[in-house]
């Protein structure tokens, strides 16, 4: 579980790296400063990989290479979804409050992937491998 949380903490990076690239030059023009970008981009990061990890784990994900594939793209994919709200969603609350708000969405959009990932890549029994009819069970 946790190769398959740090995969999807990548791809969360990944794209993060990817939209700082890109609004460099909108951040360097803005007051605000790099470090608290940094500070909202961290904890933005461990909460999305915690509820990610947590969601996982509760679907009872089976780790493959294709989970780990799968992690990667719905961490930059819940990125991309995350990265351009705060600037498009109202403001419902004045200060930090706004930026807390929209943490915590991205842990439950985190979540929602855990599980869609957890429940997509499912590995299932084969009938035949299960208790057939050449297996004698004991009786009770």
């Amino acid at each position: 579980m946790i190769a398959v949380s740090a995969s999807f903490g990548a791809g969360f990076i990944a794209a993060q790296t990817w939209a700082w690239y890109s609004f460099r030059e909108a951040l360097a023009d803005a007051d605000a400063s790099y470090l608290r970008y940094a500070l909202v981009v961290g904890v933005e990061t461990l909460i999305a990989a915690l509820t990610f990890a947590v969601a996982v784990r509760a679907a009872h994900l089976v780790p493959s290479s294709r989970a780990y594939v799968l992690a990667f793209v719905a961490g930059a994919f819940t990125n991309a979804i995350t990265v351009g709200s705060y600037a498009v969603v109202p403001r419902l609350m004045e200060g930090d409050a706004q930026l807390i708000l929209h943490v915590m969405a991205v842990g439950v959009l985190a979540a929602l992937m855990g599980w869609l990932l957890a429940k997509l890549s499912r590995q299932r029994v084969p009938a035949d491998s299960a208790i057939g009819s050449d297996t004698k069970l004991p009786p009770i």
